[in-house]
């Protein structure tokens, strides 16, 4: 750091190397190893080039810069802002923006309201306003989501889905699937997307939910890619999601309970699942 900075100070005040050794009273050569790097000045020497370029030691020393990714990464310090500790989720997200500043940058898409039929899904006449998201999210359009259908994964009513649009998507993917519910519009649905049985299905995340399957009537418009939420979640909804789940476990206790008791492990249960699905697919 100082070798770099006496080098910068003295280009700028436009002197030699020759002109700082007469300075100092030194060789040429014996300068030129301290902005090399090669020899370190003593202290008197240091704090007469700080006076001398109109600096302090420390800044010569490199001890007035502070990496600010080690303070933020460090549960040492307490940070605050405006009187409010820095939460540590906060921190990380500082950490993120400065390891990528075009997160810092956004760009608009449009909410989807209504689906009306034989327009373009992206038509201004779907729209139903506009929603600021990250510019380094690649996505299309914005869906506010409606009820707890998918709660098992943290997509929440009220949330907004920011999906990429397409016609296809991977089997796992989280879609967008259109319904015509009437001669003017279309419903839209976000479920998970399953292809890896006889026919496809749509799938909740909250066992209350049953599949839908995915016939000529459902068609694919998006692809989740980000979850955009502007308040937090109230603790019903944390009661809800334990509903759903404990419901749904509570049918499987007593089979896994027996398994153990058999001395089955998890991979066997698998392996036999799979071998009855396909007598039963064979049988109908």
């Amino acid at each position: 750091m100082l070798s770099a900075r006496l080098t910068y100070l003295r280009k700028e005040k436009d002197k030699t190397q020759e002109d700082m050794a007469n300075f100092l009273g030194i060789t040429r050569p014996a300068y030129t190893a301290y902005e090399s790097g090669r020899r370190q000045p003593d202290y008197s020497t240091i704090q007469k080039l700080a006076d001398y370029f109109g600096v302090t030691v420390d800044y010569l020393l490199g001890r007035d810069e502070l990496d600010i990714t080690e303070v933020l990464e460090s549960n040492k310090i307490k940070l605050v802002a405006n009187g409010q500790p820095i939460t540590q989720d906060q921190r990380l997200g500082i950490v993120r923006v400065l390891d990528n500043p075009s997160a810092m940058q956004s760009k608009t898409v449009p909410i989807l309201g209504k689906i009306k039929m034989g327009i373009p899904i992206l038509a201004e006449g779907n729209w139903d306003g506009e929603l600021e998201i990250p510019s380094d999210i690649r996505a299309d359009f914005a869906l506010k989501a409606r009820g707890n259908s998918m709660i098992g994964v943290g997509l929440l009513d009220g949330d907004y889905a920011i999906c990429r649009e397409a016609k296809t998507a991977n089997s796992g993917n989280i879609v967008v699937a259109l319904r015509d519910i009437s001669a003017e519009y279309s419903e839209a649905t976000l479920k998970y997307y399953f292809n890896d049985r006889e026919r496809p299905v749509l799938r909740a995340a909250n066992p209350d939910f049953e599949d839908i399957p995915m016939d000529d009537e459902w068609r694919i418009a998006g692809v989740l890619v980000a979850i955009l939420r502007k308040e937090p979640p109230a603790y019903r909804v944390y009661n809800s999601y334990l509903a759903a789940r404990d419901i749904n476990m509570e049918k499987w206790e007593p089979v896994l309970e027996r398994a153990f008791q058999l001395g089955i492990k998890p991979d066997q249960i698998m392996n036999m699942l799979e071998t009855m699905y396909q007598i039963m697919r064979g049988k109908g």
